[in-house]
């Protein structure tokens, strides 16, 4: 088949791969449209107590945030003697970080935020996120933070890594 690229109509629009070949009775057109589905961690917003690795959150496997699919994410770096909690929320456009103390900072405004208590002791744990099959949802950022607690520290609040997730098709 003959392919073209068609440039995207506007900010945030990256286009299309458009195939031409001949079909039964004329000609077929294929159009093939990139998914905006992605993950970024914003590694500026990590803190921790000193001495403590810090926390690392990210995608496991190459899992990418589809719509009516499980995002896969991985938590490394937490305590045995500790708790991990995973927060995600729709973004919203200009929230500054708020302070929590101990150097730790959070990224999410707090409006419909959903807290996951993520079990397990120690190492990695996994955090299993659903994407609804909302059309709706396409391209719109998910912030996204893991947070690590324990009581025996005198900051409670270990440590902390936010990320954005985009669900795509």
């Amino acid at each position: 088949p003959a392919v073209v690229f068609e440039a995207g109509s506007g900010p945030g629009v990256s286009g299309a791969v458009i195939a031409v070949q001949p079909a039964t009775g004329g000609v077929a057109t294929h159009r093939f449209t990139p998914s905006p589905a992605h993950f970024d961690t914003t590694l500026d917003m990590t803190c921790s107590v000193p001495g403590m690795q810090g926390l690392q959150l990210g995608p496991f496997q190459r899992s990418l945030p589809i719509l009516g699919q499980t995002f896969h994410m991985r938590v490394i770096g937490v305590p045995p003697t500790s708790l991990l909690l995973g927060a995600y929320e729709l973004e919203l456009p200009s929230v500054p970080p708020l302070s929590l103390g101990c150097g730790c900072l959070v990224t999410l405004f707090g409006a419909d935020t959903v807290v996951d208590l993520l079990p397990f002791a120690g190492g990695a744990r996994d955090w299993l996120l659903p994407i609804a099959n909302i059309p709706a949802l396409v391209g719109v950022g998910i912030a996204a933070q893991g947070f690590v607690v324990d009581t025996a520290n005198p900051c409670w609040l270990m440590a902390t890594q936010s990320g954005r997730i985009v669900p795509g098709l």
